[in-house]
């Protein structure tokens, strides 16, 4: 077991953990004699390596950190304990005898150690306050956690529960830093036992009070999220009030405030632009952030004193409807913009000190090795029909359950997956997760991964509160809206403007800020870009303005060859992002054919490094695929038409329409192929209704041997 001050024959019990005099007086300034007089009295002579022996064997998954001050881990092989705990052979390679001076202990959190969570207060000072409104709320709660004191010191809360979520940000400094925060799901946390080099000020992490780390009490979802509603009281930054961005608890503005606005605007006159100045009113109730059926109200209440004729119900609900279509979050004018700036809390800069930014401990996750990393908004791309949902959902499927992602990049982090897919459908969706499951066997834990058929619009605040919420309940981690442009419409006509469609996607980001939720989009790119052997696809192929922007990291696919008839797709796949991570790679994959008994439906990926050769290789397959395609829709037309000898013209007419859509260049030259090849031969033909031959015609060389 390990040693606490409780535990301590000559330590007096304490239970006020802020006033706790040994622990205050020990600064951890890195005074050598403090710290061995600190270490001696509360843990004894112990080394590190026992430490992680008993938290190993307590089923809690431990690391080895680094002596350097960084906090960071010092195994490469680290993230397979996100996964699964060290075993005690681990833990002997990890602390061997002649390192326990140099080497300190961290523990990961979530699954792999019993749903382990930790509370971290970075400010020491909050800690009474925050004890004293949990046991306002909770009395006995806070009784039940695990206090760790860090070195700066700050406070590390630490517990089990049934549920808990990725790593997120409760509270903020005015500077934007985080002042609590929890470590969840993959994230870890140093330990006592620690060495003091460990920490860059030389401090120790030191247990003081609440159980051992090796017996962490459980409690329950409901007293966690107490425990967060406590944390969040203490953020210190407040949204400005010159905001409204739809949010319905706008600041020091009741709704009998935006009546009075609402009922100051122009009169709606027939004749006289009135149905233009309704639909205002419907949109500044809107934008000031009174929805439902308040919003309705407030509408009705507009109509009786302001509009003559007044509109009929119909005609108000339908003005009501595009309102809440076209509304951007954000987006100021009028009277109740002017309100909100006279009324509400000055705007604030938040810069932070260069020195203190450069003091904060700022280390970059990542969900998927050299590919996806942890909190950063990304962009899935490209042109229309190169499987960027079903790419999504492989994603998905191999963050929720730790599979390699397309069968080839490690997932370092697991997380839970929320995929809003508003294009697909729920068969054309399920067939492709069957596809997907069957060929990895991959194993997705019920709570792991959730699926929304819905079509929220990210112009709208209701509908963003109501994604932050399901990320927020649910614990997730990964978050997709599929497609954009069925869910980021800005008003009308405004879809090109960088600064208006920025408005929409900054709504969606801040919910990955404030939740610690990394936010994914699927794009389409323009038609430019859509060519079949083109280069990689870069952020400019992209459609619309504002999406390469928010953006900080990119997957975009683009087509190398056309789609075989048994659905084999060659696809080009190209990484980056702020991070700094980067990589270009060929993809093919193979679907299958649901309609075929022999080959059916599956999802078989070959990932290849791209290389120097790419472009040109992939050309020249495109150009050879595409003649072999063309050349079987030829042969494929004349066995339907029993051989009958057919013209260039003839067989382009019957492709005109055709989803194959064969121009009569690419007839031409698959006639020419198919001659060389001694599969077609020239013949005359007669035209319809006519009996006189004439020459021109084609028809397929082993008709007779193969039909006779």
């Amino acid at each position: 077991m390990i040693a606490t001050p409780q535990a301590n024959a000559d330590a007096t019990p304490h239970t006020n953990f802020v006033d706790l005099p040994e622990f205050q007086s020990y600064s951890g300034s890195g005074n050598e004699p403090e710290i061995l007089e600190a270490v001696r009295f509360f843990y004894g002579d112990r080394p590190a390596r026992e430490y992680a022996e008993s938290y190993q064997l307590a089923g809690l998954s431990v690391i080895p950190i680094k002596g350097d001050g960084t906090k960071s881990p010092a195994c490469l092989q680290w993230r397979q304990h996100q996964a699964a705990p060290p075993t005690a052979e681990d833990v002997a390679r990890y602390w061997f005898a002649d390192a326990n001076d140099a080497i300190g202990i961290a523990l990961i959190h979530g699954k792999v150690s019993g749903n382990s969570e930790v509370v971290d207060l970075d400010n020491g000072d909050l800690l009474q306050p925050f004890v004293d409104e949990v046991n306002r709320v909770a009395p006995g709660l806070f009784d039940r956690l695990t206090v760790i004191r860090t070195p700066r010191p700050g406070y590390h809360l630490a517990y089990k529960c049934p549920t808990i979520g990725g790593s997120q940000k409760l509270a903020r400094r005015a500077g934007g830093k985080a002042l609590i925060e929890t470590k969840g799901e993959g994230g870890y946390t140093l330990a006592p036992g620690s060495p003091a080099a460990c920490h860059p000020t030389g401090g120790l992490y030191l247990h003081i009070g609440g159980p051992q780390l090796t017996e962490l009490a459980t409690i329950t979802p409901e007293e966690r999220q107490i425990l967060f509603g406590v944390a969040r009281s203490f953020d210190e930054v407040d949204p400005p009030a010159s905001e409204p961005s739809g949010a319905a608890e706008a600041p020091q503005i009741s709704v009998d405030d935006v009546r009075g606005a609402i009922l100051a605007l122009p009169e709606s006159v027939a004749g006289e632009k009135g149905h233009d100045k309704a639909y205002r009113a419907a949109c500044e109730i809107l934008r000031w952030g009174v929805d439902g059926e308040a919003g309705r109200a407030l509408l009705d209440d507009y109509n009786a004193a302001r509009c003559s004729p007044a509109w009929s119900k119909a005609e108000l609900d339908h003005k009501w409807k595009e309102a809440n279509k076209e509304v951007l979050r954000g987006r100021e004018f009028g009277i109740v913009a002017e309100r909100a700036k006279a009324g509400g809390k000055a705007f604030t800069l938040d810069a932070v000190d260069f020195v203190d930014f450069m003091a904060e401990e700022l280390i970059q996750e990542y969900l998927v090795d050299k590919m996806v990393a942890e909190q950063q908004h990304l962009l899935i791309g490209g042109p229309k029909k190169v499987l960027k949902t079903c790419i999504g959902l492989d994603l998905g499927m191999s963050i929720a359950s730790g599979s390699p992602f397309l069968g080839h990049f490690d997932v370092l982090k697991t997380a839970k997956v929320l995929i809003v897919s508003a294009e697909s459908g729920r068969k054309t969706i399920q067939a492709t997760c069957n596809r997907i499951r069957d060929a990895r066997s991959i194993d997705v834990a019920r709570g792991a991964f959730r699926l929304s058929f819905k079509r929220p619009q990210l112009a709208v605040a209701s509908h963003l509160e109501t994604i932050r919420r399901e990320i927020e309940e649910h614990g997730i981690g990964f978050a997709v809206i599929d497609p954009a442009y069925l869910c980021c419409r800005p008003a009308k006509g405004e879809s090109s403007n960088v600064f208006d469609m920025g408005d929409v996607l900054y709504g969606f980001g801040a919910i990955g800020e404030q939740t610690g939720c990394t936010m994914a989009i699927m794009h389409h790119s323009t038609k430019g870009a859509n060519r079949t052997g083109a280069k990689l696809l870069d952020l400019d192929g992209l459609s619309g303005s504002g999406f390469a922007e928010w953006g900080r990291q990119f997957m975009l696919l683009n087509r190398l060859a056309p789609m075989t008839r048994r659905g084999v797709h060659r696809l080009s796949l190209n990484v980056g992002g702020s991070a700094r991570h980067h990589g270009q790679y060929e993809l093919t994959i193979d679907e299958g054919d649901e309609r075929d008994p022999i080959i059916g439906a599956r999802w078989g990926v070959d990932v290849q490094e791209w290389s120097d050769d790419a472009d040109e290789n992939a050309k020249a397959e495109a150009t050879t695929a595409q003649m072999e395609s063309d050349a079987e829709a030829v042969k494929l037309f004349l066995r339907l038409r029993q051989n009958e000898p057919a013209t260039e013209w003839g067989i382009y007419k019957a492709h005109r329409a055709d989803p194959v859509k064969l121009t009569q260049p690419r007839v031409a030259a698959a006639i020419r192929h198919l001659l060389a090849a001694g599969e077609l031969e020239p013949c005359q033909y007669a035209q319809k209704g006519q009996s006189t031959l004439r020459d021109g015609g084609f028809r397929l060389a082993d008709w007779g041997a193969s039909n006779g």
